[in-house]
């Protein structure tokens, strides 16, 4: 199964869970690792689409050795689609948190996949804390998302209004 979703071959991996039915959610290697989280590190949307409609949600946030889901890979390799197929099905994903309690967008803007931070921010703007908004406004700049017309810019205002509000005195 891990060669399946390493490889995006779907076909193999259907054959296999023809075989061993029920075992769509089953870790797959010593890393506590899905078939998803596979697919997903190897940017297999197709795979993943496939997956997804197989699998339970309760496996959707299995966390590997490291605290990492398969929905933190999505974030980490950029690739919008494959964000999108995992948040289609349980909207919460972006929300959690993995690795050292990092945020997948947070891990999205430490690599610097503008679309994916873009993409992720609509879908979590509502839920992330003033503690967040911090920290993904620090990323952003340590990571050069910023600027005139970028991410920064339009949709972090409300990061620039929670600093306003903390001053002692307005000019």
């Amino acid at each position: 199964m891990y060669q399946a979703a390493l490889s995006g071959d779907w076909d193999t991996a259907e054959g296999i869970y023809k075989l061993f039915p029920g075992e769509f959610n089953a870790r797959i290697n010593k890393r506590g690792e899905t078939a998803l989280h596979i697919a997903a590190a190897a940017e297999h949307t197709h795979f993943v689409k496939q997956l997804v409609g197989k699998m339970s949600i309760e496996a959707l946030t299995y966390r590997n050795s490291d605290g990492n889901t398969a929905f933190c890979f999505a974030a980490i390799s950029g690739v919008e689609a494959l964000a999108k197929v995992m948040i289609d099905t349980k909207r919460d994903l972006a929300m959690s948190r993995g690795r050292e309690n990092l945020l997948p967008i947070y891990m999205a803007t430490l690599l610097g996949h503008r679309g994916m931070v873009s993409y992720l921010y609509d879908e979590t703007k509502e839920q992330l804390t003033d503690g967040d908004r911090i920290k993904l406004l620090v990323a952003l700049i340590n990571s050069d998302i910023y600027g005139e017309k970028s991410f920064l810019c339009f949709k972090c205002l409300d990061v620039f209004a929670m600093f306003d509000s903390l001053l002692p005195c307005r000019y």
